[in-house]
């Protein structure tokens, strides 16, 4: 329910959707973010985080960071036995860091791995998992306008990894 209103509310602002840059060492807020979304999100599942990186200050919107964060970490849960692994690493390849959330899921189906980033966008294969089809649209938004980029891999039975590149100096 958190997270639908989450969308809802960031669907209503997107006509005035502004990026607001601030520093921030993205080490330390991508651990924030995912400390709230154990709580929330991810109570039933083995929530790892690993960062390759010790520091680093990056100028980007918090708020979509943690949209974009909270949506993938949501969809792993969501696709995943109880009790799995959900891992996230954060890396960095010259002028970007990457983020990447893997789970050990459902994987993607084929009826929508081209259009998984459109809104409303649900497979018919997962009609017993609640869900609105608009985080992964949202996310996609977030990364637009952060000037990133986000690609996935899938295997069916066996799980996803989202990876999101998104530039240090926005």
């Amino acid at each position: 329910m958190i997270k639908l209103l989450d969308n809802v509310l960031f669907l209503e602002d997107r006509e005035k959707v502004q990026v607001v840059l601030e520093k921030v060492d993205i080490v330390e807020a991508l651990g924030s973010i995912l400390k709230e979304a154990k709580n929330t999100y991810c109570s039933l599942h083995n929530l790892h985080f690993v960062s390759e990186i010790e520091k680093l200050n990056v100028n980007s919107d918090t708020k979509m960071l943690k949209q974009i964060v909270n949506n993938l970490v949501s969809n792993a849960a969501s696709y995943s036995p109880e009790n799995s692994d959900i891992n996230v690493t954060l890396k960095q390849e010259k002028d970007r860091f990457v983020i990447c959330v893997e789970d050990y899921g459902t994987g993607i189906h084929s009826d929508v791995v081209d259009k998984i980033f459109t809104d409303f966008v649900r497979s018919a294969q997962v009609t017993n998992i609640p869900g609105s089809g608009l985080g992964l649209f949202i996310t996609k938004r977030c990364v637009d306008y952060l000037n990133g980029s986000i690609s996935f891999d899938t295997k069916i039975d066996e799980g996803t990894t989202f990876k999101v590149k998104l530039p240090i100096n926005l």
